[in-house]
């Protein structure tokens, strides 16, 4: 999601929008957006915007160039991934450059000296991850290598093909540049069509033979070679499964190693052969492959206690081989609803209708599909998967079985692996899923996170191509044998501490509380419902009116708030909307078809109205003061109440928080702090009539001149700012500070050895090449010394003569001397400058963010606050004193009872939260008591709008206390009600009274 602080989007009117990498990575979006400004760019599965080293080259994908860009347009950037590691290190410092440019720039000189990404990933892992009650939040997940051996017939097939593509990949060593490359890569895809089933590679032979056939007869007399298929293994794993798969047909009908007619017409000849046998095996129905999946239906897994068929998800990777898989499914199944498809080519809207399917269709019962549904779909409703094909991307393995492991899954996950080990790369994917399983089972399923890391050195996907091609080879055969077993636990371990990145543990307890604090304090529906209803009252013109219960519809829009968004750039408003709510649960009704506009704090239409409402009160209310009437006060002295804005900054400078203080003073110059929560939620706005009542009040001269804002400043420097200090100084945002300079400091440590490194070894290469040219006379002079060093070496070898020259036996290790020499006159300095950074700008501004200083606090606000007490005219004070005694009994008489139950109450009824008791059972639960102490004989009891809006917010967890005191006894039996239904108060409603017999008939004690 990408959320704009601007009304520069191009695309909508909104401020925020969903939109796919592959529609905005195309130019024409790419430039509209150049012009856009953001707050916040979140991006979902993005390892998709990857580049990566080929030798001294970068290559970046049309995603990372978006990336780029996205990075130098938004002030946050959100990069969401669970594999962002591929295996090569250099190719992952590229993907966090798009994060932190100047600290991962520049080449990558070795594995040794990584770079330390801590400080900007956090990474949790499934396994460690934890709900609310402490049990694991995934369950866990079991993987099965199905080890099957091919018939004889297969097998045949298998070995004509595969010799076949051998052949083909040595005749292509012979091609210069790139083709050789797109030849390979042609020749692997047929090598994996031809394990997928003999359909895949039945049809892909027919087809290359075909167009190769057609090229022949055009009688070209030109190179065979298609220069036009460009060809880059690492971005085209990075297609959609879609646009991967159309490309890979594209190779593997046109790329040939032919260079001439006649060696064309040997291949064709061969794809003849080849094509006649795969059709006989298609023929045949003797498909090992099939017969094991087919099989695997009576596993016990597989079926309900009543022997139906649970629901599975089948992955394969090519079309032909799911069309061929759902013909076979049918047949056995004999219900063809019961099957349904994902892949490519079908549109995005029908794939999310097939997932809805399958996900709420008792009826559908199995998924094939390709890994067009490896990513972005959720597929929690089954909890089995079988891989019909292996991916020769380990990422892709754990991508797959994150489709159904996942949040919501309350079932073990079962993985089934098929693999056919009389085949070359069968034996190392056996291998390698072997040692997973052991792994696994060791470490609880952790393995499957870090699974790409393993192959840092050698690609998986190189490894089986070296299989295919030389595994006959026993010394080839030992190398993969060697690369494979590097997976183990000690190497799972490893890389989990070292290499995971930024693994991060959560105290479940604690975000629990927050969370439940949160809520219970909450704008969202009840307050910004209340707002905007009564702005539409206030502003002439708008018309709205509830259809269905929490649904609205506006008709009308007030023309000013339009105008204003128009004006100030909001954008998103619209004149009228068929149906808004506040609470998301109402967005859908399953009797309505239409979907409501869900109106929330940042929503254009809300912001649109504070905003216009500040500018139109700014001027008056704030600046000039409101006048409140506070009803639960029966005292006679007029106060004061403030509001100030607080902030703190850093060295840099920048603002790194700010916090409103409410502040409170009466005409007894008697300062107090007023709450956290605005507790003018609870007064209501003073009328012509109070306002005339208490007019000779206002010339008294404590209420005149700036003598009480300066007051109330005085008392926020003095007794809140430093408790405003201590929280900021042991926030979050020192640990990450402190996590940065550890980074930089060891990052600085790696750059100065290195530079010692590179300076040695450039000694030792001018002593080598001085020898080698015999130069050591002259070496010796300065001059000439200084003349050799400013040598431009690279100018140099590009030269006709020294080409000529460095052909010469003799001069091959001056060549090479000379590149090595090159490579670090080339790197040296870079280094120099990096180091540099990081001592004179980002140790320097990290000691500047450490720095927090306090900015003077200044009145935003302020209200004048009338006693209903002093309007009503009491004289008598007496029973204000009762109350607060009665008060007191009834607060401790609940904390007593909490305490009695085993829980952990807090008092925080000074605070203005709407409830006067936090406490937290035995689980962690937190329960939010409000505390109403009545003397015997009472006959109601009042709860104050922002009491009732928090008793709504908190649902279940709030507990309205009544406590009957008589005399002085604080041995008092509180009464429960536990998430009472109280209705929403009306606008002008600013407290509600309810009977006392009532509330204690539904009550009960606590014991």
């Amino acid at each position: 999601m990408i959320k704009a602080s601007q009304n520069e989007n191009p695309f909508e009117e909104d401020d925020q929008l969903i939109v796919s990498l592959d529609q905005v990575k195309r130019n024409e979006y790419m430039d509209r957006l150049r012009s856009t400004n953001w707050d916040l760019v979140v991006c979902d599965e993005a390892h998709q915007m990857s580049a990566y080293f080929s030798g001294e080259k970068i290559t970046k994908t049309a995603r990372y160039r978006l990336g780029e860009l996205l990075g130098k347009i938004t002030r946050h950037f959100l990069l969401m991934t669970a594999t962002p590691h591929n295996g090569r290190e250099g190719d992952f410092q590229l993907f966090m450059e798009l994060l932190d440019e100047e600290h991962f720039k520049g080449r990558l000189w070795d594995d040794i000296h990584r770079v330390d990404a801590s400080d900007l990933m956090r990474r949790m892992i499934k396994e460690d991850l934890r709900n609310f009650d402490g049990t694991p939040l995934f369950p866990e997940r079991k993987a099965y290598t199905v080890n099957y051996e091919l018939s004889d017939q297969e097998e045949t097939l298998y070995g004509n093909v595969t010799e076949y593509i051998r052949s083909e990949f040595n005749r292509a060593e012979r091609l210069e540049g790139g083709y050789k490359n797109t030849v390979g890569f042609a020749l692997t895809i047929l090598q994996r069509r031809l394990a997928s089933s003999p359909e895949a590679i039945y049809q892909s032979l027919k087809s290359r033979r075909q167009r190769l056939e057609n090229r022949l007869e055009e009688g070209l007399d030109r190179s065979l070679r298609t220069e036009d298929l460009s060809y880059d293994e690492e971005d085209f794993e990075d297609l959609p499964a879609s646009e991967r798969e159309e490309k890979e047909d594209e190779f593997v009908i046109r790329a040939t190693a032919a260079g001439n007619i006649e060696e064309l017409e040997d291949e064709i000849d061969i794809l003849y052969e080849l094509e006649a046998e795969a059709l006989q095996v298609r023929r045949s129905g003797n498909d090992r492959k099939w017969e094991e999946l087919r099989d695997l239906f009576n596993d016990s897994e597989m079926q309900n206690d009543d022997g139906t068929q649970r629901k599975l998800v089948i992955f394969t990777e090519y079309r032909a081989t799911l069309d061929y898989l759902i013909e076979n499914l049918q047949t056995l199944f004999s219900h063809p609803d019961a099957i349904v498809t994902i892949h490519g080519s079908i549109p995005l809207d029908k794939r999310r209708e097939t997932e809805d399917r399958f996900r709420n269709d008792p009826k559908v019962l199995i998924l094939v599909a390709t890994d067009a549904a490896g990513e972005g779909i959720n597929l929690q409703c089954a909890n089995l998967m079988v891989n019909y094909d292996l991916p020769w991307n380990p990422n892709r393995l754990e991508q797959r079985f994150g489709r159904i492991h996942r949040i919501g899954q309350n079932e073990v996950c079962h993985l089934w692996n098929l693999v056919a080990q009389n085949t070359r790369e069968g034996q190392v994917y056996y291998r390698l899923l072997e040692k997973l399983r052991t792994a696994s089972d060791d470490l609880n399923g952790k393995v499957f996170d870090v699974l790409g890391t393993f192959f840092q050195e050698t690609s998986l996907r190189e490894l089986l191509k070296e299989a295919v091609r030389y595994g006959d080879s026993p010394e080839v055969r030992a190398k993969l044998e060697q690369a494979i077993d590097n997976v183990d636990q000690e190497r799972v371990l490893d890389i989990l501490e070292h290499q995971a990145l930024a693994i991060d543990s959560i105290d479940t307890s604690k975000v629990m509380r927050d969370k439940q604090a949160a809520e219970a304090g909450r704008l969202q529906p009840y307050y910004v419902k209340a707002f905007l209803l009564q702005a539409f009252e206030h502003f002439h013109g708008g018309e709205i009116a509830e259809r269905e219960s929490g649904r609205y519809e506006i008709m009308k829009v007030p023309q000013v708030i339009c105008d204003h968004a128009k004006k100030e750039g909001m954008g998103g408003v619209r004149r009228e909307y068929r149906r808004i709510c506040f609470d998301q649960s109402s967005i859908r009704l399953p009797d309505r078809p239409d979907k409501a506009v869900f109106v929330h704090p940042g929503h254009p239409l809300l912001d649109a109205t504070v905003s216009y409402l500040l500018k139109c009160e700014r001027a008056i209310t704030l600046e000039h003061g409101a006048m409140l009437v506070d009803e639960s006060d029966n005292d006679t002295k007029l106060r004061v109440l403030f509001y100030l804005d607080q902030s703190i900054q850093d060295a840099v400078p920048s603002t790194i928080s700010r916090k409103i203080h409410f502040v409170e003073i009466d005409s007894d110059g008697q300062v107090r702090e007023a709450g956290v929560a605005p507790p003018y939620l609870d007064y209501r706005p003073a009328t012509s009539r109070d306002k005339e009542q208490i007019k000779s009040f206002l010339e008294q001269d404590w209420i005149k001149g700036e003598e009480l804002e300066r007051r109330t400043i005085e008392y926020v420097i003095e007794y809140l700012v430093p408790r405003y200090l201590e929280e900021e100084s042991h926030s979050q945002r020192i640990k990450l500070i402190s996590k940065r300079e550890g980074v930089l400091r060891k990052q600085l440590e790696q750059y100065e050895q290195r530079i010692q490194e590179l300076r040695e070894q450039e000694e030792r290469i001018w002593q080598e090449l001085c020898e080698l040219l015999d130069w050591q006379e002259q070496r010796e002079l300065l001059d000439w010394q200084e003349l050799i060093r400013q040598l431009d070496w690279q100018e140099l070898i590009r030269q006709p003569d020294w080409q000529e020259l460095i052909r010469q036996p003799d001069w091959q290790e001056i060549a090479r001397t000379v590149e090595q020499l090159i490579f670090i006159q080339k790197e040296l300095p870079e280094l120099i400058k990096k180091k540099d950074r990081i001592e004179q700008q980002s140790l320097p501004q990290l000691k500047q963010k450490r720095q927090i200083s306090v900015a003077k606090p200044f009145a935003a606000g302020a209200a004048l606050i009338i006693p209903i007490g002093l309007l009503e005219g009491r004289q008598d004070n007496s029973h204000l004193k009762d109350r607060r005694v009665t008060e007191h009994i009834a607060m401790q008489a609940v904390m007593q009872a909490e305490r009695g139950l085993g829980n952990q109450p807090e008092d925080v009824s000074k605070r203005n939260l709407g409830y006067d008791i936090r406490s937290r059972d035995e689980s962690g639960e937190l329960r939010f008591i409000e505390v109403k102490g009545r003397r015997a004989g009472a006959e109601t009891v009042t709860l104050t709008r922002n009491e009732l809006m928090t008793a709504l917010n908190c649902g279940e967890k709030h507990i309205l206390a009544v406590v009957e005191v008589a005399g002085t006894s604080t041995h008092v039996p509180p009464h429960y009600l536990r998430g009472y239904p109280f209705r929403e108060p009306g606008p002008s409603e600013y407290s509600v009274n309810f009977k006392l017999r009532d509330l204690l008939e539904k009550s009960e004690v606590p014991s």
